[in-house]
């Protein structure tokens, strides 16, 4: 597995080939406007969705480390870098993380023949935060190819959103 230096770049999962990007916290990521979508796939498509994230998942989790995710923090990243201390209190990425995450059908666009699956930013792993109405999650995005049935290209990030 190749891992690039920086915070955003793509990881390359030799035996799969699937890409793992990662983007900067609050940056634009397929599936962030469900636009251009059928809100229900075809069950043909859900199947071979589910059978590439299940063979992708251990690359995934693989590749998404405590320090990517603090190099992925723009805001209360001395809170992010405390939560990968691993004296902290809670662990940042539990074993067994990526299973946590729910990925349904965000976007579909049936011209190009890819489907972009994903959770939701309120779903992904809570995060820690510089502010008790700022709330954070890493989230997961992955583009699938629906001609091939693989995975193209998985996006990791992280999102929020402030309540008042």
């Amino acid at each position: 597995m190749h891992v690039p230096d920086d915070a955003r770049g793509c990881v390359v999962n030799e035996a799969g080939g699937v890409c793992i990007e990662f983007v900067p916290e609050m940056q634009p990521v397929p599936g962030d406007g469900r636009r251009g979508g059928d809100p229900v796939p075809p069950c043909d498509q859900r199947a071979a969705f589910a059978a590439a994230w299940e063979a992708a998942k251990p690359a995934v989790a693989r590749a998404v480390t405590a320090a990517r995710v603090v190099a992925l923090s723009r805001w209360a990243r001395q809170q992010t870098e405390q939560g990968a201390d691993p004296e902290a209190d809670h662990e940042m990425l539990p074993a067994g993380w990526v299973d946590t995450v729910p990925m349904s059908l965000l976007e579909m666009h049936a011209e190009a023949g890819r489907a972009v699956y994903g959770c939701d930013t309120e779903e992904g792993l809570p995060l820690p935060s510089h502010s008790p109405i700022v709330f954070r999650r890493l989230v997961l995005r992955a583009e699938l190819d629906c001609a091939r049935n693989v995975l193209i290209r998985v996006y990791v990030t992280i999102k929020g959103w402030r309540e008042e």
